[in-house]
C-alpha cells in the first residue's frame, strides 16, 4: 500500500512548527499568541497547497482538560504547554503532540513523562496486522496501572488517520475492527493530574504486517522540550 506522500511533508511542517515553538515559547505569552504564530507559520501553506490546522493550545492546569481553544491565559515559570497539532498538507493529514516545560520539570513531571513514553513504546509493541484495537487500549489501562496511574488516561490511545483527521479503527474500548496492513495510526497516551498538569506525546505510524514503522522522525525525549 503506497503512502500519500502529502502526509510526510504536513510532518515535515508539523517538525517545523514545534521547532518554532522551541524558539518563542516563555513566561508572559499567551494561548493565543501562540496560535498566531502558528496560524502566520501556515498561511503559505493554506494559500498554495489547501492546507489547514486544528488543535489544542492549552498551558497550565488546563492541560489536565485534555484539549481546548486558546485562551488569553498567559504561561508562567514551571508551567507546561501542550500543543496536539492536526494538519492537512493538499490531500494528506497528520496528528502529532508535543508537550513543552517552560522551566525545570518536576520530579513528579519527570515521571509521569516516562511512564508517557514506556506506554508508548508498549502500545507500538502491540499493534501489528490483526490486532482487535480495542485490546491495544485495554493493554494501555493495564500498563499505566501497574506503573500507579490507574485512571489518568481518560482517553483513546490513538487512531486511523490519513484520509481524515480522526477515522477508525482507533485504540478504544468500542472499537472491535482488525488493524490492516498499510494503515497509517497514531499512538498518543496521555496523563492527567487534577488540579495540576497533563502530559501527551502523539506520534503517526504505518503498520507493516507484525510492526509498527514511525512516520515522524522528531525527537520525545523531554529535555528536548525543556524551555529554559
Amino acid at each position: 500500500m503506497e503512502i500519500n506522500e502529502d502526509i510526510f511533508k504536513a510532518l515535515e511542517i508539523s517538525q517545523n512548527v514545534y521547532e518554532m515553538l522551541r524558539e518563542n515559547l516563555k513566561p508572559g505569552i499567551s494561548e493565543r499568541e501562540i496560535y498566531s504564530m502558528v496560524d502566520k507559520m501556515i498561511q503559505p501553506y493554506k494559500k498554495r497547497n489547501h492546507s489547514m490546522f486544528m488543535g489544542d493550545f492549552i498551558s497550565g492546569p488546563r492541560t489536565v482538560e485534555i484539549g481546548g481553544d486558546p485562551t488569553d491565559r498567559k504561561l508562567e515559570k514551571n508551567d507546561v504547554f501542550m500543543l496536539d497539532l492536526s494538519l492537512r498538507y493538499n490531500t494528506g493529514w497528520c496528528d502529532t503532540c508535543r508537550t513543552f516545560f517552560i522551566g525545570e520539570p518536576t520530579d513528579e513531571m519527570k515521571n509521569a513523562y516516562q511512564i508517557v513514553l514506556d506506554a508508548m513504546k508498549n502500545a507500538q509493541s502491540l499493534v501489528k496486522t490483526g490486532v482487535v484495537a480495542c485490546s491495544v487500549k485495554a493493554a494501555t489501562e493495564k500498563f499505566l496501572e501497574e506503573k500507579g496511574m490507574k485512571g489518568l488516561m481518560p482517553h483513546h490511545v490513538g487512531h486511523a488517520v490519513g484520509k481524515e483527521v480522526y477515522a477508525k479503527p482507533a485504540f478504544e474500548e468500542s472499537c472491535d475492527m482488525e488493524i490492516q496492513d498499510g494503515e497509517i495510526l497514531t499512538l498518543e497516551p496521555g496523563l492527567y493530574f487534577p488540579g495540576k498538569f497533563g502530559i501527551r506525546v502523539e506520534n503517526d505510524y504505518v503498520v507493516q504486517r507484525d510492526k509498527l514503522t514511525c512516520m515522524f522522525n522528531y525527537p520525545t525525549e523531554m529535555e528536548y522540550f525543556v524551555i529554559k
